[in-house]
């Protein structure tokens, strides 16, 4: 979560996200994608928590200097309710 954020800024961390190879979905084992909720994001490749915390705090850090905090989680399953279906 950013401190103070606008929609604007939060344009702009998603397409620094995506270039990174990050995804604002989340896949289903049927293969349907869901959104994530909003800040949240997804990523598949290499490394662990410590080196995506370490890829994407740059990018946090250098839009951001004031009040902002990276949580990186590795999971081998997830399951939710309640998150909308993405367009493909």
């Amino acid at each position: 979560m950013l401190d103070g954020a606008e929609d604007g800024a939060y344009n702009r961390l998603h397409d620094e996200m995506e270039d990174a190879g990050f995804d604002r979905t989340v896949r289903a084992a049927n293969g349907k994608a869901f959104h994530l909720p909003p800040g949240e994001y997804s990523y598949t490749g290499w490394g662990g928590a410590t080196d995506v915390r370490d890829c994407v705090w740059p990018i946090i850090r250098s839009m951001w200097p004031g009040n902002a905090g990276v949580l990186v989680t590795t999971s081998q399953h997830c399951a939710w309710y309640g998150f909308d279906e993405a367009d493909e």
